[in-house]
């Protein structure tokens, strides 16, 4: 754990002060990390992961879309974007 704390401080930018503990999965709100400790998510990726963690409905929809196209640049017309 250690390791991967250190490689992020060395090659990633520190702009928050991070707990000292690595996330490894979500489901619904609750978090763990790499050692089993669960957390409760009151920040949900600062606004990005409201439908929570694991969502099969979300699940679902982001597979059917990433069988199409993940990115597409806003240069070009798209009609989920349209939908959306």
């Amino acid at each position: 754990m250690t390791n991967y704390i250190e490689k992020d401080q060395e090659y990633l930018l520190q702009l928050f002060n991070k707990p000292n503990f690595i996330i490894e999965s979500g489901d619904g709100v609750t978090l763990k990390d790499t050692e089993g400790n669960e957390y409760t998510d009151f920040v949900g990726g600062i606004a990005v992961n409201l439908f929570g963690y694991n969502n099969a409905e979300l699940n679902s929809v982001i597979e059917n879309q990433a069988k199409k196209m993940i990115h597409i640049s806003n240069l070009y017309h798209n009609i989920p974007q349209i939908e959306l």
